[in-house]
């Protein structure tokens, strides 16, 4: 078996899933073989990503530089919220679901965004005379809460000018994705938006070069949870269903960005034969591979 096999990944992450600490093993090995910390490649795309929430609650009136912000989801090296913060966002509430903000990367990330081009003179976490985490993010107007639950958070109602999320929404279940986004709507002042980037390719398909982004679209729920460990979850939600689920909570849902197949992939979509749930569905949806969203909280 291959190398770079998605089911040697998916097994691994299975037991990762099922022993205790396994997500600091899954971390370790990420550590060793290349995906953390993230290349310049990799944060320049980042950045760009961080660049259009920032343009995006602009844009719906919501002013970065005195707006309060709330993410779900850091991640390890905190890149997301340092980046928004360079870009002018004035205080963010973050949480994780563990407790996997790691000093070393974040710290480090945290440099590399203050000197890229383009990043707010404002940026003050260089400044601060401390290796200490928690300083800077202090420093930084930056509040760390894991283990967090962000379907019930201690966040004031109406406290939050804006939600944003990257790449988070297609790892948290449905009925924990309703949750969230009712939890989002009460926290959020009138007028407040959710800037949302989703990616609703198969995962595996960034490990395994040898399949599509619709690969995970063959197997029927019950096959697909073999698959789908933990650590790894994805819940193959389209894009349709994302948006009904955002609607359903109260807000109007303005779309800013598609994305779809090219070249080999926009044949594989036809070529895949689609498990119940899917094979109804329009293909034109099921062939979406991400999206930026901005809701709109109604009154």
């Amino acid at each position: 078996m291959r190398l770079r096999d998605w089911r040697v990944k998916a097994a691994a992450q299975r037991v990762f899933s099922a022993i205790p600490g396994g997500y600091h093993v899954n971390y370790v090995l990420q550590r060793a073989v290349g995906g953390l910390p993230l290349s310049d490649d990799s944060l320049a795309r980042h950045i760009a990503t961080g660049r259009d929430h920032v343009e995006a609650i602009h844009q719906a009136g919501v002013e970065p530089g005195a707006a309060t912000t709330f993410e779900f989801g850091a991640g390890y090296d905190l890149h997301m919220p340092f980046i928004q913060r360079a870009w002018g966002v004035a205080a963010q509430h973050l949480v994780d679901i563990r407790p996997v903000a790691r000093r070393s990367l974040a710290l480090d990330v945290a440099r590399r965004v203050a000197s890229w081009p383009g990043s707010d003179p404002r940026w003050t976490s260089i400044d601060v005379p401390s290796s200490d985490l928690r300083e800077v993010l202090d420093a930084n107007g930056l509040t760390y809460e894991a283990p967090a639950d962000a379907r019930r958070t201690d966040i004031a109602t109406a406290s939050i000018d804006a939600v944003l999320t990257t790449s988070t929404l297609e790892h948290i279940p449905p009925d924990d994705l309703a949750a969230i986004y009712q939890e989002c709507r009460r926290m959020l002042a009138p007028g407040g938006v959710m800037s949302m980037v989703i990616d609703y390719s198969d995962h595996w398909s960034h490990f395994d070069p040898t399949i599509t982004p619709y690969n995970f679209l063959r197997f029927d729920d019950v096959e697909w949870s073999r698959w789908s460990p933990d650590l790894m979850y994805q819940n193959r939600l389209r894009h349709d269903d994302h948006i009904r689920l955002i609607e359903a909570a109260g807000f109007d849902v303005e779309v800013l960005r598609t994305q779809g197949p090219d070249g080999p992939a926009a044949d594989a979509l036809r070529d895949i034969p689609l498990a119940p749930g899917f094979a109804d569905r329009d293909p034109a949806v099921l062939a979406v591979t991400g999206a930026h969203l901005l809701a709109h909280r109604r009154a």
